[in-house]
């Protein structure tokens, strides 16, 4: 995964398990979308495992609907579904401008002018954009950027 990354899914290809759709490509992988989340929160210096309990502490959640897998980069994703579950995405929420609710499914809209439809509820959608809102907020107040003082 890099910033330029929108989303991944399972991919039904024999030949590969995932597919990883940026901004302006779309690649497929022989990992698994876990093993690729994996590997991309310890290039930024902890397991998956280690920002799910942090968060899970710090926001006093049973689940973790977002992974703040480098917060300093405003690099977030959340996934649709459980990762078991053959229709799971994982959505990155760096290049996400909006999403879009119908009646079978949410819809979202990336820089790019890509979209990605899942089947997942409205009110799922709310609650996983009301916790990232908080994340913002912890990250900000957490991690002030530091200024130059000019004397």
């Amino acid at each position: 995964m890099s910033h330029k990354t929108l989303y991944l899914e399972q991919s039904f290809d024999l030949q590969s398990e995932t597919i990883i759709e940026e901004t302006h490509a779309t690649y497929t992988c022989h990992q698994s979308m876990v093993t690729i989340l994996e590997q991309t929160c310890l290039r930024f210096g902890s397991t998956v495992s280690g920002r799910k309990k942090s968060m899970q502490k710090i926001f006093n959640l049973n689940q973790t609907p977002i992974f703040p897998i480098s917060p300093h980069h405003d690099l977030y994703c959340f996934q649709t579904h459980s990762p078991r579950a053959d229709h799971c995405v994982f959505i990155m929420t760096t290049h996400l401008t909006h999403y879009t609710a119908q009646a079978d499914g949410i819809t979202f809209h990336f820089t790019s002018g890509k979209t990605k439809h899942v089947q997942m509820t409205k009110a799922r959608m709310e609650k996983i954009m009301s916790l990232f809102s908080l994340y913002h907020l912890y990250f900000k107040n957490a991690h002030p950027l530091r200024q130059t003082l000019h004397v």
